[in-house]
């Protein structure tokens, strides 16, 4: 797994904490799951890593509920299908900036443009 953080500072822009990684293979379907760390979400992307496909997750990590327990979800995916098969970006989806990564560039065809 790859844990990018994503920040605004005090102007509203975003950072990025850690590089982009590219988990896309040919063949392969990359598919984003957003709230991928809590109940619903970390189960519908175990499912789709034991399928075989490749995970994007996207979530906040708020504090809705307890925060151990998506953390403990993110752990049990790891160390389930193990990393390299997806990767974790802690941010919001509603950031106008996370979606301007790399990861989230696709042509018609599904690979990175």
């Amino acid at each position: 797994m790859v844990h990018e953080t994503f920040e605004s500072d005090s102007d509203g822009d975003t950072t990025v904490s850690s590089p982009s990684t590219d988990i896309a293979e040919p063949d392969i379907k990359v598919i984003l799951v957003t709230g991928g760390a809590g109940f619903i979400g970390s189960h519908v992307a175990d499912h789709l890593l034991s399928r075989g496909d490749r995970v994007v997750i996207v979530d906040e990590l708020n504090d809705y509920y307890d925060t151990r327990l998506k953390f403990a979800n993110l752990k049990y995916l790891e160390e389930k299908h193990g990393s390299g098969k997806y990767v974790f970006y802690k941010g919001d989806i509603c950031d106008v900036a996370l979606l301007t990564i790399p990861i989230f560039s696709c042509n018609n065809q599904g690979t990175n443009s």
